[in-house]
């Protein structure tokens, strides 16, 4: 415990016995001024290691767990889960690079108040060698980027930090890989918490090669993790720049959302037509692969889906009898409903073809990445062809002018509002777009209040704002509208800072099965 917090510790490592041992011996021996240990818990993460590494831990007194997938983030991860109830947490690697009393740094900064504090290395004494040109250049390089995105200056990216579980938390980390450093950062001065930097030295060379600055492919490994991270991140959010510069217009030009820009082909119908459109195959899909989550998010089965050879047959069926189709024959009621339908159905078939997929940013045709499938041809309706961005923006927003709508087309992200497990018709798409409407409003995906002072806001609000009446006031007079009670209540009240985010990962169900 130190100044009444209590600490836990976090140390991945891999093929480090030659230096863990004495890493967990010096962190278990810190002791605050009273006498008292500091370190109330920790744990040592062995992923993977071909060494005695996971031995030499325990014999130094660390709690062990195994995790034989390789990844940094998810080393962290794993250890995060097996870590006693703390106030505070220690991240450490295990190879010798850091000095371990410099900890009490760390965690009079956090004690003083600092949700994130960063040991930088870049003020502090390195001895020749502790860091490769290849990692000083790359965090020069994130460095900047991070400055240039969201206007907070940072110095390294450096793996010894200190951060309260809260807050920890809160940033609900999910790079399993080099990302994970950067990732903690920029979602913490996104959030606004307080982060600080504090010197620390590097005063050792590593026991053994630096996995990331001693191999090529560490080097490369780690650049495009956390460059990528970087960009994924400010992709999720895609606001404007915090700051003026080239790199920070181009990221954020790279995630503007289309205007509403009807397509005029499209704007007829045949209010006279009573007649109905069978999304009955749609349905059994959905019937049979779109399972909830424990917090009542509708998730879809994909590896199921894609096991399941009758299914797969008759939703490629369902989608080209509907491409046959004319909707230009349907009343406008029918029309909403097809055009709905037709958006997720293609969705849930894109996915389906590139399965297995973390993100559906990365199923696209061209060579700039993480843009996804929306601007890609996916279907040929009467003869013509469209993408999902022209059945959304250039038919369904432009012609209905409903912002009810964001809540019904279904990107395949959990961040999104989640696909309905009934299927549109004209009869129930005003009960569907209620029902969506509600579902996602009330799910921390959609708002997350953090404090009385700060909420999360679901990246749609912010994308769509012309939609929501065109200003943070408008957003939330809609959102109280869909609010619980209580929520309701908040909002009315609310005051403070309003930050956005967005998750990208596949809304995939997530087998129990296949959890360590």
């Amino acid at each position: 415990m130190y100044e009444g917090l209590t600490v836990g510790v976090v140390i991945p490592a891999r093929d480090e016995a030659g230096a863990v041992g004495g890493v967990v011996r010096e962190l278990l021996g810190l002791r605050a001024d009273g006498g008292a240990r500091i370190v109330d818990d920790l744990v040592v993460c062995d992923n993977g290691s071909t060494d005695a590494t996971a031995a030499r831990a325990r014999e130094a007194g660390a709690r062990v767990v195994a995790e034989n997938v390789p990844g940094y983030g998810r080393a962290c991860l794993t250890a995060l889960g097996a870590l006693r109830p703390v106030d505070v947490i220690l991240f450490v690697d295990g190879d010798g690079s850091c000095r371990a009393e410099q900890a009490r740094d760390l965690l009079r900064a956090a004690a003083a108040g600092a949700d994130l504090v960063i040991g930088s290395r870049v003020p502090g004494r390195r001895e020749p060698g502790a860091l490769s040109p290849p990692q000083i250049a790359g965090n020069r390089v994130a460095a900047v980027l991070i400055r240039l995105l969201w206007g907070r200056r940072v110095t390294d990216l450096g793996p010894f930090r200190a951060v309260r579980s809260a807050a920890l938390r809160a940033l609900d980390m999910r790079d399993t890989a080099y990302g994970w450093t950067v990732e903690m950062q920029i979602k913490a001065i996104r959030m606004g918490l307080r982060v600080l930097e504090v010197p620390v030295d590097a005063l050792r060379r590593r026991s053994g090669r630096s996995k990331v600055g001693g191999t090529l492919r560490g080097v490369v490994g780690a650049s495009v993790g956390i460059l990528g991270t970087i960009v994924r991140l400010r992709l999720r959010e895609c606001r404007r720049p915090a700051a003026a510069g080239l790199g920070a217009l181009l990221l954020a030009a790279a995630c503007g959302a289309p205007a509403p820009e009807a397509i005029p082909a499209w704007d007829a119908s045949d209010e006279s037509s009573a007649e109905r459109i069978d999304h009955g195959a749609w349905q059994d899909v959905l019937d049979a692969h779109v399972v909830p989550d424990e917090a009542g998010v509708n998730l879809v089965d994909y590896e199921a889906l894609s096991a399941d050879a009758g299914a797969a047959a008759s939703l490629a069926a369902y989608l080209d009898r509907l491409q046959r189709l004319d909707p230009r024959r349907y009343s406008r009621a029918e029309q909403m409903a097809y055009w709905i339908n037709l958006y997720n159905a293609l969705t849930v078939k894109i996915v389906l073809d590139g399965y297995p997929v973390d993100t559906i940013r990365d199923l696209h045709e061209g060579v700039v990445p993480f843009t996804g499938p929306w601007d890609d041809v996916h279907a040929r309706v009467a003869g013509e062809d469209l993408t999902l961005n022209q059945i959304e923006h250039g038919i369904l927003r432009p012609f209905w002018r409903d912002e009810r709508i964001h809540y019904a087309v279904n990107c395949a992200a959990y961040g999104c509002p989640h696909l309905l497990d009934t299927a549109f018709t004209a009869e129930n798409t005003e009960t569907l777009l209620e029902t969506g409407a509600r579902d996602y409003v009330n799910h921390r995906r959609g708002v997350h209040v953090v404090d009385e002072d700060l909420i999360v806001l679901s990246s749609l609000y912010d994308w769509y704002a012309e939609d929501f009446g065109g200003s943070e006031e408008s957003v939330i007079a809609h959102l109280v509208v869909y609010a619980d009670d209580d929520l309701a209540a908040f909002l009315r009240g609310f005051e403070g800072a309003v930050e956005y985010d967005y998750d990208w990962s596949l809304n995939r169900r997530r087998r129990q099965e296949s959890a360590p």
